[in-house]
């Protein structure tokens, strides 16, 4: 390619001046033939025009450098870092920010490029990957049963973090409450809540199985009339403090197959009232423990009775 110095000044208007200088020196070659010299002694030389127009050399650069302008001539020079591998879609020079809307009103996920890549809800770090760690941490880990939200992050001071390496760490796992679920695909089984604020499983068959998640014994608060949460625990333990008549109602969130153990402590000084069990409690004549002492019961719920399956049969010092 020669530079032609009649082309109309629009077109030349078009290349920068180092370029058309680098043009004119290649011209003034041409034009004296070989006895102009040539200014090139090893392979990858270039011919760069000075500012008459003059050819002079410019050395082959170092592997991995680029060409660019350095006061107004070209040379070489190695690459610029980037401060991040994307531009920041906004324009701003802060690291580059992209959001996804979804999962509700004001709910958005930012990633963020550089070190490490963060997922931010709310201003927080809820989720980060650095070289052979990922973590989510300042938030919820939520399984939401609509498919808005499959996996998301909520809330800045409820769970601390999950660790997927060396430790994993989970105090909260949110299920959502809803509807139950379709079938899951062949060899899937599916965990979810219900309207009933209780956790199921559902098998790749369609078959439904509620979670039992009991703690510790439960102690009842003493009162002519209990009922008795049997979510809460498979033992519950009631201490009748005088001699007044009460009445067992009816346990709430019984769960089929459950077994639940009622143990009644006298510590009144003398003999009790007499306690009246609920209707679905299907039992053989009780006795009252005497003072000091205790007596158990166990039944097995069958999801309509509480069925008697064992007892203590004489008084249990307390």
């Amino acid at each position: 390619m020669v530079w032609d110095p009649n082309v109309p000044a629009t077109n030349a208007a078009l290349l920068s001046a180092p370029i058309r200088a680098n043009f004119q020196a290649l011209n003034a070659i041409v034009a004296a033939g070989p006895a102009a010299g040539n200014p090139m002694t090893a392979p990858g030389d270039l011919i760069r025009g000075g500012a008459s127009g003059v050819p002079t050399r410019l050395a082959i650069g170092t592997n991995g450098y680029v060409l660019t302008l350095v006061a107004g001539l070209p040379a070489w020079q190695a690459p610029a870092a980037p401060t991040y591998p994307l531009l920041a879609p906004d324009g701003t020079t802060a690291a580059p920010s992209y959001g996804f809307a979804g999962g509700g009103a004001g709910i958005g996920r930012n990633i963020f490029f550089g070190n490490e890549l963060d997922l931010i809800a709310g201003g927080n770090v809820c989720a980060y990957f650095q070289p052979g760690l990922f973590a989510l941490s300042g938030a919820d880990l939520r399984f939401v049963p609509d498919n808005t939200n499959d996996l998301g992050t909520v809330g800045t001071a409820r769970p601390r973090s999950i660790y997927v390496g060396t430790a994993l760490i989970a105090p909260v796992v949110d299920f959502l409450a809803g509807a139950a679920p379709a079938t899951p695909a062949a060899g899937h089984v599916l965990t979810y809540a219900k309207t009933d604020k209780r956790l199921y499983q559902k098998d790749d068959a369609g078959v439904e199985t509620q979670y039992v998640i009991r703690g510790p014994g439960v102690t009842v608060t003493y009162s002519a009339s209990m009922t008795l949460n049997a979510a809460l625990g498979d033992t519950h333990s009631i201490t009748a403090t005088n001699a007044t008549a009460f009445t067992i109602n009816a346990p709430s969130n019984p769960t089929i197959g459950q077994l639940l153990t009622v143990r009644i402590r006298n510590t009144s000084g003398g003999a009790l009232g007499v306690a009246t069990w609920n209707a679905v409690f299907k039992l053989a004549a009780w006795t009252q423990p005497a003072t000091a002492t205790s007596r158990a019961i166990t039944f097995l719920y069958d999801g309509t009775n509480w069925v008697e399956t064992a007892r203590t049969t004489v008084d249990v010092p307390n």
